[in-house]
């Protein structure tokens, strides 16, 4: 077609005179830029992208040098080249850094670490964010890449990661009301949530499962201190203010509950008791049990009540309305599971969905 004919020649002249002036590769990215602008999808964005990044390495003191860079790192993203785009990255540092947006494309660089896969040197890229650029990127910036380096420290089972998660809740309490964005809010909660996971399996691992009635008061009493530091925990987590990790938060309460209330249910009788004995002892269990059922419920109806309040709908709300369903089967309807797309700053933990025991 006529738009095809005007690229083909524009390339051309690209190719006879980008050795001698910047303006010939810039005229002839302009010319690729003006087809597509005319509505037609042109498949040249890997020259552009040559011509840009030759363009920069030949005049790189030229006043559009660094937009230049900036233009190809960013289509290599966009063509999901991000090994070549962290290379035109990082030359753009090392060249440019005291341009204004240098911060943004340093914390840009981690992301693409992490899209890499490469979680050692994300980690380590986030680690040195905070000691060189506290200067320039804002205090939100800074929050979330603790955050981030937290995430990747978790993804290469390192053992400071949970310190680092600490340091995520220190400086989202610093912050200013102004910098606490969703990003924020829902990186330090979820933060938080983390840093309470740990307590909820070792309150999980306390059974009933005693023959010695000694054994079994003991249990029940520890069992009965943790619960309501538990619950005192994820309750920081929910108000922090995050809709998706407060429904986390509720659905997690709700399990604790849960899981009381049928370990006692399900505790083995004493072998010394009589039958009257047994009765009764049966009995006091089931009235300790019953107010937890109430409780569990309560998390778990939360847990919806939140995801039908902000319009988030995560797993977490699944996994409340199963188990929410388990005590109320005609309350709710089926379950629904909507696709569900993972990103950067909800990596780390899912919810087990029912199946399994208690």
């Amino acid at each position: 077609s006529f738009w095809i004919e005007i690229v083909n020649f524009m390339s051309a002249i690209a190719t006879e005179l980008r050795g001698r002036t910047p303006e010939a590769t810039l005229s002839a990215l302009l010319a690729v830029e003006a087809t597509k602008e005319q509505g037609l999808v042109v498949r040249r964005y890997a020259d552009a992208i040559r011509w840009y990044e030759q363009a920069q390495r030949r005049w790189p003191s030229d006043p559009r040098a660094a937009d230049w860079l900036y233009n190809a790192a960013v289509w290599r993203e966009g063509l999901g080249d991000d090994a070549g785009a962290l290379e035109d990255w990082q030359r753009y540092l090392k060249q440019y850094r005291a341009r204004p947006d240098a911060a943004r494309i340093a914390f840009n660089i981690g992301i693409v670490l992490e899209r890499l896969n490469d979680f050692r040197r994300a980690a380590a890229h986030w680690s040195a964010f905070h000691r060189d650029w506290a200067g320039m990127a804002s205090p939100e910036k800074l929050l979330l890449a603790r955050y981030r380096q937290a995430m990747d420290l978790r993804e290469t089972k390192a053992p400071q990661a949970r310190a680092v998660l600490a340091d995520v809740g220190h400086l989202f309490a610093r912050l200013p009301e102004q910098e606490k964005t969703a990003a924020v809010i829902d990186a330090a909660a979820h933060a938080r949530f983390l840093g309470v996971e740990p307590s909820f399996e070792e309150f999980i691992g306390i059974h009933f499962h005693h023959a010695r009635q000694d054994d079994l008061v003991r249990a029940l009493n520890l069992k009965s201190s943790r619960v309501e530091r538990l619950v005192s925990a994820y309750g920081e987590v929910i108000a922090i203010g995050s809709p998706q990790w407060s429904q986390a938060a509720f659905e997690r309460i709700g399990e604790a509950y849960r899981n009381f209330n049928k370990g006692l249910l399900d505790a083995p009788m004493p072998r010394v008791l009589d039958a009257e004995q047994r009765e009764l002892y049966r009995s006091t269990l089931e009235s300790q049990a019953l107010p937890l059922e109430d409780k569990a419920t309560a998390a778990f109806a939360d847990a919806i009540r939140v995801s039908q309040k902000s319009g988030v709908y995560s797993e977490w709300v699944i996994k409340a309305h199963e188990l929410l369903r388990e005590y109320q089967p005609d309350a709710y309807g089926e379950v629904h599971r909507p696709p569900f797309v993972e990103n950067a700053v909800s990596r780390g933990i899912a919810p087990d969905l029912p199946g399994g025991g208690p």
